[in-house]
């Protein structure tokens, strides 16, 4: 029997709105497959992202390492962009109390994962050197915007203190033997962490990118690896009606035989919102693919959008429900929200504030995911629940390792590599070639004559 606590609703992914529970049998076969296919990758070590939960001393070894820090440490600051920002951001916003950041005198982190100059200059003048830590997050210690935030941050700090105790309020997080950031751990005795070599910035979340920022929020990384660990290890059993196979089965029909290729993920708690913007660069980056595993063009992928409950009831839902019936729409649902407040008994004199007294706000937003479930329902979209029973660390890393085999199995489905980003790399290349990176030089005058024709295009509107 498995332990997983979510449980999937998928009641509105059948019928009139979605496909028939015939079809999704006659994809068992494939979906075995897709499970031991996976299960093979990582016995070969050649993947390993199923694996973390279940890394000997990795929690532990973290824990020492954090016991170095200054205990007066008020303020974590993560460098990183994709991978090494979005799941350690989705961990801390699930699990710190709301508007925990307005509270001085506890350990903040902050996650400023865009090179907007004008935020980071402010973050940087906010803060207290004195009481500050900067985690600098890349496998391949050269990604051009982590590297530009620590040229900046090393100066900053260096600016403040002799370099002895500069290096002291930095921890770098990056491979194990390659890459710049490497070279300078070694270079300057930086103190640091390892990211598994055969793990992808998206499925890193488990890894010290996601679990160092967690323990030094000191959140509970235990139990969020605890989760984990029990949806994967459910998964192994080989039950071909596991959820993570069963959802990226029906998900695969609706896309390719239902013409549904925009998955929308809609929490109804804050708490998640930061979860559904990770899934969309986890969905988006590795199923978004021109080519299958045979090299033929095939342009497919599903396109992911975040949305929130209840405040998107008020801006996309619309779209949703008249718009194209291109979607699939899955809600986050929380069965205990924890702490509700009770709508006061007052301005009885007025119908549309009445009716509400006595009654709830969590209570509102449940009943408001159900009357929008109906209603996309109705007119024949399909939308299904992932239910949480409480927003905690234990929920919260089954539901990250749920979305992770998820997404492995569905590129198993579409026949093409979850793993890889060739997409992503031709533009790093154009930015390196424009900065005269040494290797980049014929991307260098692509970008070099890009920007005279759009000078001379502008000049001429």
């Amino acid at each position: 029997m498995s332990s997983e606590k979510i449980k999937f609703n998928d009641t509105f992914l059948f019928g009139k709105s979605g496909v028939s529970p015939s079809r999704l049998e006659s994809l068992s076969e494939r979906l075995d497959i897709c499970r031991e296919w996976l299960l093979e990758l990582h016995e070969k070590m050649e993947l390993s992202f199923l694996n973390l939960p279940f890394e000997k001393n990795a929690l532990s070894d973290l824990q020492k390492l954090v016991d170095t820090i200054d205990f007066s440490i008020k303020d974590v600051v993560v460098l990183g962009i994709g991978g090494s920002s979005l799941g350690p951001k989705a961990i801390y916003s699930a699990l710190k109390p709301p508007y925990y950041d307005l509270n001085d005198k506890v350990r903040r982190v902050h996650f400023p994962d865009n090179i907007d100059p004008a935020s980071f200059k402010a973050l940087l003048d906010y803060l207290d050197p004195d009481r500050t830590l900067f985690l600098v997050i890349t496998k391949s210690g050269g990604t051009a915007e982590t590297a530009t935030q620590f040229m900046i941050v090393w100066d900053y700090l260096n600016s403040h203190f002799d370099k002895k105790q500069a290096i002291e309020h930095l921890i770098a997080v990056t491979d194990p033997e390659k890459g710049s950031l490497r070279a300078l751990v070694n270079e300057y005795g930086l103190k640091n962490c390892s990211i598994p070599q055969n793990v992808g910035g998206r499925f890193s979340v488990f890894s010290p990118v996601g679990l160092l920022p967690t323990v030094l929020a000191q959140l509970d990384a235990g139990q969020l690896l605890a989760g984990a660990g029990d949806m994967a290890s459910s998964f192994r059993q080989g039950d071909v009606n596991h959820m993570a196979l069963r959802a990226a089965g029906l998900f695969y029909l609706l896309h390719m035989e239902k013409k549904c290729p925009v998955h929308v993920l809609m929490p109804y708690s804050d708490a998640f919102y930061d979860t559904a913007l990770w899934f969309n660069q986890l969905w988006g980056e590795s199923l978004g693919k021109r080519k299958n595993l045979q090299g033929e063009d095939i342009f497919v992928g599903p396109t992911p959008v975040a949305a929130r409950g209840a405040t998107d009831q008020h801006s996309q839902l619309q779209l949703f429900v008249e718009g194209p019936k291109d979607k699939i729409i899955t809600f986050l649902e929380v069965s205990d929200p924890g702490n509700d407040l009770e709508i006061p008994r007052v301005f009885g004199d007025y119908d549309s504030y009445s009716y509400l007294a006595g009654h709830t706000m969590g209570e509102l937003l449940k009943t408001e995911l159900a009357a929008t479930s109906l209603a996309l329902n109705k007119a024949e979209r399909p939308n299904c629940s992932l239910i949480l029973e409480k927003v905690d660390a234990y929920n919260l890393g089954q539901l990250f390792m749920f979305y992770q085999i998820a997404t492995a199995v569905s590129g198993k489905l579409y026949n093409i590599n979850p793993f890889n980003q060739p997409g992503v790399e031709q533009g790093k290349q154009y930015t390196y070639g424009a900065f005269g990176r040494p290797g980049f030089e014929t991307e260098g005058k692509v970008m070099n004559k890009f920007k005279t024709g759009f000078a001379t295009d502008s000049a001429k509107k």
